[in-house]
């Protein structure tokens, strides 16, 4: 099942700083990042031959909606703060839509190298 995560925040007058770190917020070794903007990702028959894949939105927000391969329902996630992913293990869940308007601004977080 997917995994909503909260990223830490550090918050300064200056301007916030949201991190993460490889086999700790992130729960594998990342071996490649995608930053998208507007509605140019890869295609969704890409993303779900991956075997772990996290979403974060950076700005505006993603809707992502999965089928699990367990019992075929589907569920809907939303990311609406820069602060906040998913983690979608590929495995269990396919992605069958991601819902992203022109100012949309994020990164997809792979544990395999992207093709």
């Amino acid at each position: 099942m997917s995994e909503i995560v909260t990223l830490p925040t550090i918050f300064d007058e200056r301007g916030n700083l949201t991190f993460l770190e490889s086999n700790g917020h992130i729960p594998f070794e990342i071996k490649d990042v995608i930053l998208f903007y507007g509605q140019k990702i890869p295609s969704l028959k890409d993303l779900n031959k991956q075997n772990k894949i996290v979403f974060i939105s950076l700005y505006d927000s993603i809707y992502i909606k999965t089928l699990s391969l367990k019992n075929m329902e589907s569920r809907f996630y939303s990311l609406n703060k820069p602060s906040l992913g998913i983690i979608i293990d590929l495995h269990e869940e396919l992605i069958e839509s991601i819902d992203l308007d022109d100012k949309t601004v994020g990164l997809i977080i792979l544990n395999r190298q992207w093709l």
